[in-house]
């Protein structure tokens, strides 16, 4: 590289401490030759799929996949309302997926393919720059292409994606949108610094000056995001996003270390360090996710989990979804329905997880993260038939992709889920319909939306009333002593104006039965306390019990209050749109209990798989009485 952009990147990465500027500048100015994002070798790849049974099934699936992209047609710029998301991700999933057939195969038509829609969406007039993540995810997409295929696409082909990578996607980054999304701290940080950073990698001949500069903010902006998993891993914004957020994060690192051989003290972050753990734990027995705020409970197999196994020589982070591929494996095979695609697949084989001990799934059986959305989770065994398990949500619902849960908590047995939480609405549908779905504010629309109200979720209301946005629920004891295994969340702040003090107990037992106990004092007289549970299951109302069926399956509720509680099964089929539309399948079990002349409810309620009569004596009251506050 010529002395005078040398200079250059000197003065570019002014930001770093010394000994960093001369790290990065040095290491910017000796790149490696193409492919340098990611990739192993063609051999190594080649060796992985032939000695492991599960990568060759997930490569003919793969090959199957890239096959019938053949016969379609090339990807169009088409937006949807404010979005090119839909056709930046199709972007990623289509060139990753060819580049790396053809890498893996040596088939030509799967270069031609990818050279045929890099040369598409060079032709777009933009990538959506407004909304920065469809450029970022746009820049990956035609950076891995662009890097994975370099040896083999003609010349002029190459200059014509390199051209787009760099008017289309980097420098945009360095513009309006680009910087206001890089200095995000939720998942937009992550994804757009990581996508930016990827295109830079891979032109950085051609664009020194840039490349350097975007990489230079990336590693001084990133961990203002990768700070939010303090204190031990948890990250806010639930399951989806931190599998969309930590991709990108991964990615990042993944890409400083195989172009530049550092990833500049990135991942040794406490928290990031952490958070494998914690989504080992959001993964109940029944194979769904802890769904808090904007997320689904479907589980897909979670990419980044193999690399944080592999980076931190963790092998049972990979368990979880070892189990899944191969669980979708076989179901590909006797359905002939092929496994579920995501955009980075190729990267299992890419991040392969390391060999998972008998035992990898065996980590405590009860575990407790706090932050800005403290959560615990207990279980009674890693057994998925056997297992009965609670996870349990405090926090504040004013903050990124944030739902009016406070207090909510989800249960698994019999590898099924009954206490469920609903979904989140599709963002598209609020916008079209004028919805102020971002507002975080008490008057926001967004707290009109069933599923981001309290009313849809697992916890307490009163007298109709919302949560308080900004109210904040923690966690005040946690015991994971199998004789003792319990969380208590405060909802007092959350519940603000509504009461004096509000205290809501989690317990399981170690034959499996869930006691949840809510103490709340200062209601004004007369006032009505709503408990409710969101559940797929069908629903039997007994005397001060419930019967909870589904697959064969049955779950017992048994209530005991000090008033007696009214209990009532609603449909989940209201349709009010825009803000509440039909749930096919749900419904909810909802307990109501007015207060008495002193302000004060205790309702316990127990979950049992055998069906028992409440306790004459409740020895779990009153919370106080339960383990000491956490330190």
């Amino acid at each position: 590289m010529k002395p005078i952009v040398l200079l250059a990147l000197s003065v570019i990465i002014c930001a770093f401490p010394v000994a960093a500027q001369d790290s990065l500048s040095e290491r910017m100015a000796r790149l490696p030759a193409h492919p340098r994002l990611f990739w192993p070798g063609d051999e190594v790849v080649r060796g992985r799929i032939a000695k492991s049974p599960e990568l060759g099934e997930l490569t003919a699936h793969l090959r199957t996949r890239g096959r019938a992209l053949l016969d379609t047609h090339v990807l169009a710029r088409e937006q949807i309302g404010r979005r090119l998301l839909s056709v930046s991700r199709e972007a990623v999933q289509r060139v990753v997926l060819l580049a790396f057939l053809y890498r893996e195969s040596g088939d030509k038509v799967y270069l031609d393919r990818a050279e045929a829609e890099m040369l598409a969406i060079s032709g777009f007039k933009d990538w959506n720059p407004p909304h920065f993540l469809d450029v970022a995810e746009m820049t990956t997409a035609m950076a891995i292409g662009y890097d994975w295929l370099h040896h083999a696409l003609p010349e002029e082909s190459r200059g014509k994606i390199r051209a787009a990578i760099i008017e289309k996607g980097l420098q945009p980054a360095l513009e309006k949108y680009g910087i206001r999304a890089a200095y995000e701290t939720n998942n937009w940080n992550p994804v757009c610094n990581g996508g930016t950073v990827i295109g830079s990698l891979a032109v950085a001949e051609a664009a020194p000056e840039i490349a350097a500069k975007i990489t230079a903010r990336a590693i001084k902006k990133l961990p203002q995001a990768m700070d939010v998993y303090e204190p031990d891993g948890v990250y806010p914004e639930e399951p989806a996003y931190w599998n969309y957020g930590i991709t990108y994060n991964v990615m990042l690192i993944a890409a400083l270390e195989s172009a530049l051989g550092s990833d500049f003290g990135l991942a040794d972050r406490k928290g990031f360090r952490e958070t494998g753990a914690f989504m080992l734990q959001a993964t109940g027995p029944s194979g769904l996710s802890f769904n808090f705020s904007d997320s689904s409970n479907k589980r897909e197999v979670l990419i980044p989990m193999f690399w944080l196994a592999n980076h931190f020589g963790k092998p049972a982070l990979a368990a979880n979804e070892t189990a899944l591929l191969k669980k979708q494996l076989g179901e590909a095979k006797t359905s002939g329905i092929p496994p579920r695609y995501g955009r980075f697949d190729p990267f299992m084989i890419l991040w392969p997880a390391l060999p998972i001990p008998e035992n990898g799934a065996a980590q405590p059986m009860s575990w407790t993260g706090g932050g800005h959305n403290p959560v615990a989770f207990h279980r009674t065994s890693w057994d998925a038939e056997q297992a009965v398990y609670l996870a349990i949500k405090a926090g504040m619902a004013g903050q990124s992709h944030g739902h009016m849960d406070n207090g909510s908590f989800v249960i698994d047995a019999h590898g099924l889920r009954w206490a469920s939480d609903p979904m989140q609405r599709s963002y598209e549908e609020m916008e079209a319909a004028g919805v102020d779905y971002w507002g975080r504010e008490q008057t926001s629309d967004r707290w009109k939306v069933w599923e981001c109200a309290p009313f849809s979720h697992n916890t307490l209301t009163i007298d109709g009333q919302l949560h308080q946005s900004e109210g904040r629920a923690t966690i005040i004891r946690y015991s994971a002593d199998p004789k003792d295994r319990h969380s208590v969340v405060d909802l007092t702040s959350t519940l603000r104006g509504q009461v004096t003090k509000a205290l809501r107990g989690f317990r399981l037992d170690a034959d499996g039965r869930v006691i949840i106990h809510d103490e709340i004092e200062g209601m004004k007289p007369g006032a009505e306390l709503r408990w409710a549970i969101h559940t797929p299951a069908d629903v039997a109302l007994g005397e001060n019990s419930a019967t909870l069926s589904q697959l064969g399956k049955t779950l017992h509720l048994t209530f005991s209050s000090s008033q007696l509680p009214a209990l009532a099964v609603e449909e989940q089929a209201v349709l009010t749109p825009p803000y509440r539309r039909p749930i096919p399948g749900y419904r909810q079990l909802i307990a109501k209990v007015r207060a008495g002349a002193d302000g004060k409810i205790r309702l316990t309620t127990i979950f049992g798989k055998t069906a028992a009569p409440a306790p004459a004596s409740d020895p779990w009251l009153p919370l106080e009485k339960w383990s000491a506050p956490i330190p």
